[in-house]
């Protein structure tokens, strides 16, 4: 059966925070996004859930699309049902392959008794799935256990990311967490994609005590490994958030600096994936665990979290580059553009919107304030992002940009995502309700002259599939 709804909820006056372009939850909570890939004809976008809320055990929710505007929404596919993944159907990756598409995640297990679940009681099975239609999945296939994983590890071996590496080979990354407290990424090697072995081991000093959520690609020549690692300290305005998401140039048995994927407040456990025209895509949790700032909606809305925009990735300037799928430029409606000029408060009409701040020039210096409360900024060489009481905890995230010619902004009823210079700042944002869903901009200064190019943005329909 198909029912056609708005992303805007059910009902908006309950719902004050939904948001309109952004996957989320009808109910209760989304994390992870999982089995990213493109398979006859549609992407597919599966992703951690659980519609009874935090408490309950996670599994898999499923939405297909043709071009990322419009939806079709499956629920819950992927339920915690045997006894390999009774706690949790965990995070894992799509490989589509002789037809099929093939689904390898972590099978969640908690022992009875007593233990941490660090170093005892908890079991992390690698369960198969496959599906010739996407949709109708095999029976589960278990093909490891802790039992496999090197003696060295911690009970956390998890998130399997597997690939095909020429006629017969396939590849999978698991993230890992040594029981020293050391951080891993173990790669394994299959002939058929049931039998692995250990084929090499990733390590780096003082990049925390746990790699999650684990990724491998190549991009312009370069083969990257990418990673959430837990337990690393700040370094000055780098890595400010509790847990980090980044990427590393692999160079042999080495790995290069760790560099941030996002430096906002919300961004967590991405996933990429080649699209049919070579693009390799990215989609993150818009959101982090363990948190000391607020989502008020789970308790006020029933629901919590989502996932970011989807965005294209390009090595360039010896960097990682993030753009904003073109696809998103189909949800544009109404334009409006207009000078910017000193101290003017420009009131457009509503806050889920596209905006690109268009200097005449290279600039170094700038400082502007949009919607309510939020302020960003280059100054000495650093874009600094600022949030006031909308943030509920959320404060202040920078990074370092020299000069920039263009800040490009999709705000939508609760998150804000700036792009500049192929930098990122995800946040979620909860702006108190006065009746106005308008977005502000007011040029506080500027070395350049600027512009704005301003979008209303469209929701996504989304079709309910049960």
């Amino acid at each position: 059966m198909k029912s056609k709804n708005l992303q805007k909820g059910f009902d908006y006056m309950k719902n004050t925070y939904r948001q309109e372009y952004h996957l989320m939850p009808e109910t209760g909570f989304l994390n992870d996004p999982n089995g990213l890939c493109y398979y006859n004809g549609e992407y597919h976008i599966f992703h951690q859930y659980a519609p009874q809320g935090l408490s309950a055990q996670r599994g898999w929710g499923h939405y297909t699309t043709k071009d990322f505007v419009n939806y079709n929404n499956y629920g819950m596919v992927i339920y915690p049902d045997s006894v390999w993944d009774k706690n949790g159907s965990y995070s894992g990756s799509a490989l589509i392959d002789d037809g099929e598409m093939e689904l390898f995640y972590t099978g969640n297990v908690k022992q009875p008794g007593n233990h941490d679940y660090t170093l005892s009681g908890r079991e992390q099975n690698l369960i198969y799935m496959s599906s010739k239609d996407g949709v109708n999945f095999s029976e589960k296939e278990l093909l490891m256990t802790n039992d496999d994983y090197p003696e060295n590890c911690s009970c956390h071996v998890r998130d399997p990311k597997v690939w095909k590496e020429g006629e017969n080979l396939y590849k999978m990354i698991l993230g890992a967490r040594t029981r020293d407290d050391r951080g891993e990424a173990l790669v394994y090697k299959s002939s058929d994609k049931k039998h692995w072995t250990l084929d090499k081991v990733y390590t780096k000093p003082q990049l925390g005590y746990m790699w999650e959520c684990p990724d491998f690609f190549e991009l312009e020549g370069k083969t990257f490994l990418c990673c959430c690692p837990q337990g690393v300290e700040p370094k000055g305005i780098e890595c400010q958030n509790i847990y980090q998401s980044g990427y590393m140039i692999v160079e042999g048995d080495e790995l290069s600096e760790f560099v941030e994927f996002d430096r906002g407040f919300d961004f967590y456990a991405p996933q990429t994936f080649l699209a049919p025209d070579g693009r390799r895509i990215i989609i993150g949790w818009f959101g982090l665990p363990d948190v000391p700032y607020k989502n008020p909606t789970e308790e006020t809305e029933n629901w919590i979290h989502c996932l970011t925009i989807p965005r294209t990735l390009e090595f360039k300037d010896n960097k990682i580059w993030q753009e904003p799928i073109a696809e998103l430029e189909k949800l544009r409606t109404d334009e409006i553009s207009l000078s910017l000029e000193p101290g003017k408060i420009n009131i457009l009409p509503k806050v889920q919107c596209e905006a690109f701040i268009n200097f005449k020039d290279k600039t170094d210096s700038f400082d502007i304030s949009i919607r309510k409360d939020i302020n960003i900024s280059l100054k000495d060489g650093v874009f600094t992002l600022k949030i006031g009481d909308s943030g509920k905890g959320r404060t202040e995230r920078s990074c370092k940009v020299d000069k920039t010619d263009s800040v490009r902004i999709f705000s939508d009823t609760s998150s804000i995502e700036i792009f500049v210079n192929g930098e990122v700042f995800s946040s979620r944002i909860y702006e108190e309700k006065d009746n106005s869903e308008d977005f502000t901009v007011v040029l506080n200064s500027s070395s350049q002259g600027c512009d704005l190019a301003y979008y209303i943005l469209r929701p996504f329909e989304i079709t309910k599939i049960s």
